[in-house]
């Protein structure tokens, strides 16, 4: 079982390490709609990413699926907040 988490534990650090990077993109992505006038919100995006979704077991697709939907919703609610302090 140790190692099991030890793994699990490295796979959550890279996760962690790719959160922070995709954080770092979000706030360039906020600068640009900010400027631009552009909302937060772009459906046809979310719409093009949940196309090009690659998982070929069904129950783990619908897993990654919410996955994605809870990531895009954490990135929408810092573009806002950096929409509103800058």
């Amino acid at each position: 079982m140790e190692k099991y988490r030890k793994k699990l534990d490295t796979i959550d650090q890279k996760m962690k390490e790719l959160f922070l990077e995709r954080m770092e993109v979000v706030i360039e992505i906020a600068k640009y709609k900010k400027q631009h006038n552009l909302p937060v919100e772009d459906q046809s995006r979310e719409n093009q990413m949940f196309q090009e979704l690659f998982v070929n077991d069904p129950i783990l697709k619908d897993l990654y699926t919410k996955f994605l939907l809870e990531i895009i919703a954490v990135s929408k609610i810092y573009q806002e907040t950096l929409m509103k302090e800058e």
